[in-house]
């Protein structure tokens, strides 16, 4: 027996009979509706009926994010998640721990085909946003390794701009799109500081 809850107008189970295997017996499937049993009208075609049916539940990735992520006590004051547009069962029986099921959601990416990636800022605000568009570099990065806002500013070695795509630069600064075409980006997906 399948059993809902409550009616709602989109999110519904929908069970049927294998369109190649009608049924003789009366009784045999039928649904509950108006406080009583109502049997499927019966076909005489000589088979049994073979119910086939299944539950699919599915929820943007962004929604999972956010579940795990406030589940257990965690350490965070606040998450911040969005709407990837990617669905995905939010229940799983690979044993797998929370950080590997937020790492499998987050490599799933957007519909837009771009990573999803996160951040936690010094207060403990955890958020998850989606890559930026790859084909405009937000910063420049000179011969030295020191990164560039797009204005021509040297961003601090502590703040590195990781998650965000660069360019690189000789003297004189990029000017998106013309440089974009001659010089390829790069993701920063890890930064090293060293003190010389």
């Amino acid at each position: 027996m399948i059993r809902a809850s409550a009616n709602h107008a989109t999110d519904n189970f929908s069970a049927r009979l294998d369109e190649n295997r009608s049924f003789n017996q009366v009784g045999m499937v039928a649904k509950y509706y108006d406080g009583a049993w109502k049997s499927t009208t019966a076909v005489t075609t000589g088979f049994t009926p073979v119910a086939y049916f299944r539950i699919v539940t599915v929820q943007d990735t962004g929604q999972i994010l956010h579940s795990i992520s406030t589940g257990l006590g965690q350490f965070f004051t606040s998450i911040h998640t969005l709407s990837t547009g990617v669905q995905a069962c939010p229940f799983s029986d690979d044993n797998r721990t929370a950080l590997e099921e937020v790492q499998s959601l987050m490599n799933l990416g957007t519909v837009n085909l771009r990573p999803v990636l996160s951040q936690v800022d010094s207060n403990r605000r955890l958020t998850f946003y989606e890559a930026p568009d790859p084909t405009f570099p937000t910063v420049s990065m000179d011969t030295q390794g020191r990164f560039f806002s797009p204005s021509g500013q040297l961003i601090p070695a502590w703040t590195p701009p990781v998650g965000q795509y660069a360019i690189l630069s000789g003297s004189d600064h990029f000017a998106p799109p013309f440089d974009n075409f001659r010089t390829p980006n790069y993701f920063v997906d890890n930064y090293t500081f060293f003190n010389s």
